[in-house]
């Protein structure tokens, strides 16, 4: 007789186990899904900040040009 209720709490364990097994995998999924998507949304933003720096930087050329054109239009 107690070699069964042994059997049926080891059984009762061993399904809640499986079952924390299972919920625990989802949890993990979920979590690598939202990973690699803020990867993507890291990636396309260090690109769109890469974009705007070399566009800063491009005005910031005509700036310093024009700059020097008027310098030297009123004789500075």
């Amino acid at each position: 007789m107690q070699v069964n209720a042994v059997i049926q709490d080891d059984a009762k364990r061993l399904k809640h186990a499986e079952h924390q097994a299972t919920d625990l995998q989802k949890r993990i999924d979920e979590l690598n899904s939202d990973l690699s998507s803020s990867n993507s949304e890291n990636q396309r933003l260090a690109s769109e900040l890469t974009r705007l720096k070399t566009q800063v930087s491009d005005q910031q050329s005509k700036i310093d040009a024009l700059q020097r054109d008027n310098n030297k239009l009123t004789g500075r």
